[in-house]
């Protein structure tokens, strides 16, 4: 486009030599040269300060997802490490815990036996102190073995939970690739059609047929495809405007 405007600025030149266009009309055309030239340089800037902008975007929200990810993968691990020396220093107490347990039941079994024909008293009260302890070191037991047991239910139940998260996310992952695919499909598809609908000429009202039909095909078309689809169109077009 520059060039153009530059081509127009020589014509003016020689124009104004030739003395076909007055000093004034000199000027305002310079001007409005140097104008548009001004206005074409400065969205070109613009638009590339917004590319490299977006490009070191780009660059940082991928360290960003790296170093979320790193934190994401470190909280897991120590979660999982933490989890583990948990549930090793609980296995050695419930040991230690149901082997006096048992040492202690299996010395009052033996007591039970020694008083349960008791006729005193005093050893009937024995045997009925002896047998609350029995309950009670089973009664432990049986509540221990359930809070185990609910334990691992939790445990389980997270893990599936961590599981269904972990598969959400990358489902979630696999759509952000697909709209980052659109938005590539599409910017594609415009700079094709730019270039394409200028070389077209005289058939413009089929290259505009043509490309509402690309349009539409749009969410069921790679990328491939779509601009095979659209160089074929282009030699079409160059042909046409050729031989017109």
């Amino acid at each position: 486009e520059i060039a153009a405007y530059e081509r127009i600025r020589k014509y003016v030149k020689e124009y104004y030599a030739e003395g076909l266009i007055s000093q004034k009309e000199y000027y305002a055309e310079i001007r409005e040269l140097d104008k548009n030239i001004y206005a074409v340089r400065k969205q070109a800037l613009e638009e590339e300060i917004k590319n490299t902008v977006e490009a070191q975007k780009k660059i940082l929200d991928a360290r960003k997802k790296a170093i979320e990810e790193e934190a994401k993968a470190d909280k897991k691990a120590y979660d999982e490490r933490r989890k583990a020396i948990e549930a090793y220093y609980d296995t050695i107490d419930r040991a230690e815990k149901q082997q006096e347990r048992s040492a202690r039941l299996s010395e009052l079994y033996s007591l039970e036996k020694i008083y349960q024909n008791a006729v005193t008293l005093e050893g009937k009260n024995k045997l009925k102190e002896i047998r609350e302890e029995i309950d009670k070191l089973n009664k432990e037991a049986a509540k221990e073995q359930r809070e185990l047991e609910k334990k691992s239910r939790l445990e389980a139940l997270e893990k599936e939970y961590e599981q269904a998260e972990e598969e959400r996310a990358r489902r979630l992952e696999a759509i952000s690739k697909e709209y980052e695919n659109l938005d590539n499909k599409q910017k594609a598809l415009l700079d094709n059609i730019a270039n394409y609908a200028a070389l077209s000429a005289g058939a413009l009202e089929q290259v505009t047929n043509r490309i509402k039909s690309l349009l539409n095909a749009l969410n069921s078309t790679n990328l491939s495809d779509l601009n095979n689809q659209l160089h074929r169109l282009y030699i079409t077009c160059t042909r046409r405007t050729i031989i017109t």
